[in-house]
């Protein structure tokens, strides 16, 4: 690159103080020099390290071909990971690095992956097939940033924008619409108006992508600083691959404890809560079975009546269609299920909710309840908190005195109920109802006191 085009404007020597390559990516890039070829850190490890973020995975760009480059490293494990379409894997003992050969593509046929590609010598068609300007900047140590899209610019803005035609880039991969609003959220950034009106324009292509980087792009977003604001804004998006969300979104709840449509309490929720999966998956998913069960008594107000038990079925529904793992389900569904459950300032009210949840569940409960109370209206929002903040007391000193919440604390085994004379079914019924009887605080949970307990319904037999 000549000194010209240096200060053409394509390569930003200032921003070099930005950016850190880790050493073996630097040697990388020298050694692939060194044989001749250009080659490049590019795309999101460029945009996190101007960010002042630290780079997840380093990708390199350069005009070696697969074969060439396998030939410079060969004293190295080199991967055909994606080698169709130009891509190896560099093992290295520090990281894996991704070395993809400069190219320009055909068409889209499935909306995913390019038909077929063309190995080019130079990164200027390369960085034109990306999704994003932000995602479309490579660097050198020697040779600066290297921009040709407005890439800088649009982040020191905090826009995300398609590189060139929006719907010609939505159209070649239908994926980049999920990671538009990811993006959005992730980073807090808003979406260029061009790129915005593609999305909702090119919404139906969603269809053609498989459940896996549906699910994938999704819990992204969920969990972005920015989730909410860009659900409120292209939520709509959405309804190719989560239909169950439309319902949702003119729901009003016309109750003391809401002020707000289903949907907008929902984006609420999701805004007050730590940036983590279940959470977030669980905000999306709690009250979606509300419209499908909302009835009006006389006096004009809305109720829902066994909506979380409807909220989880469809939870689990939508989760196995997008082919999210088991425990992830799991848990997601039992929380979603055990959201609305209510308690009294009492030990016998929270050893049954305990019981309930499950002691491993209360802390995410807790966390979730507080960000639902925050969704409501603020009516009722000091005294839920309070009652909140009484039942952590109240659930963190019987957690801590080990007290009994289910079958595997009760002090009494199957057993020693053998020797009572109780066998098959009548053990289990008798456990659950020494358990019933410990949780309300009628016995207390001590051998003895369980086995009298037993005796006793061994006389009324």
């Amino acid at each position: 690159m000549s000194e010209q085009e240096r200060k053409g404007g394509n390569f930003a020597v200032q921003e070099e103080s930005l950016i850190r390559l880790p050493l073996v990516l630097q040697q990388v890039l020298n050694r692939l020099h060194r044989a001749g070829f250009s080659a490049y850190a590019v795309g999101g490890c460029v945009r996190d390290s101007l960010l002042g973020r630290i780079p997840k995975d380093w990708d390199v760009t350069t005009s070696a071909k697969p074969e060439e480059v396998a030939a410079v490293f060969s004293d190295a494990k080199v991967l055909p990971t994606g080698i169709r379409h130009g891509t190896v894997t560099l093992l290295t003992d520090e990281m894996p690095i991704e070395i993809t050969t400069f190219r320009s593509e055909g068409s889209y046929s499935d909306h995913r992956r390019p038909d077929e590609v063309t190995f080019l010598e130079k990164p200027d068609q390369d960085l034109a097939r990306r999704d994003f300007t932000i995602n479309a900047m490579a660097y050198h140590s020697e040779e600066g940033l290297l921009d040709l899209f407005g890439g800088r610019a649009h982040l020191k803005q905090k826009i995300v924008c398609c590189v060139g035609d929006p719907i010609a880039r939505f159209r070649e991969d239908a994926l980049r619409i999920l990671r538009a609003m990811r993006f959005a959220s992730e980073l807090d950034f808003t979406i260029e108006e061009k790129t915005a009106k593609a999305m909702t324009e090119c919404r139906n292509l969603l269809s053609a992508i498989s459940p896996e980087r549906i699910y994938a792009e999704l819990v992204k977003l969920l969990c972005g600083v920015g989730a909410g604001r860009v659900l409120s804004l292209y939520g709509e998006v959405l309804l190719p691959v989560l239909p169950e969300l439309e319902p949702m979104f003119d729901c009003k709840q016309n109750s003391p404890y809401h002020d707000k449509s289903v949907w907008e309490h929902t984006l609420w929720v999701i805004d007050a809560l730590p940036g983590e999966k279940v959470l977030r998956l669980v905000a999306l998913f709690h009250d979606m079975g509300k419209p499908a069960l909302k009835t009006t008594d006389k006096e004009g107000i809305d109720h829902f009546k066994g909506h979380p038990e409807q909220s989880a079925h469809l939870a689990e529904q939508i989760l196995r269609r997008l082919r999210a793992d088991n425990a992830t389900i799991k848990e997601v569904c039992h929380l979603v299920r055990c959201h609305d459950l209510r308690f009294e300032n009492t030990d016998a009210s929270c050893r049954k909710l305990l019981h309930r949840l499950g002691k491993e569940h209360f802390s995410d409960y807790l966390t979730f309840r507080r960000a639902d109370t925050f969704g409501q209206s603020d009516r009722f929002r000091a005294a839920s908190n309070q009652a909140l903040d009484l039942l952590e007391e109240r659930g963190k000193r019987l957690l801590a005195e080990e007290d009994c919440f289910s079958l595997r604390d009760l002090k009494l085994k199957g057993e020693d109920l053998l020797s009572l004379g109780f066998e098959g079914e009548e053990i289990g019924r008798m456990l659950a109802n020494l358990l019933d009887q410990v949780l309300d605080g009628r016995l207390k949970n001590q051998k003895e006191t369980l086995l009298a307990a037993a005796k006793e319904q061994v006389k009324r037999k």
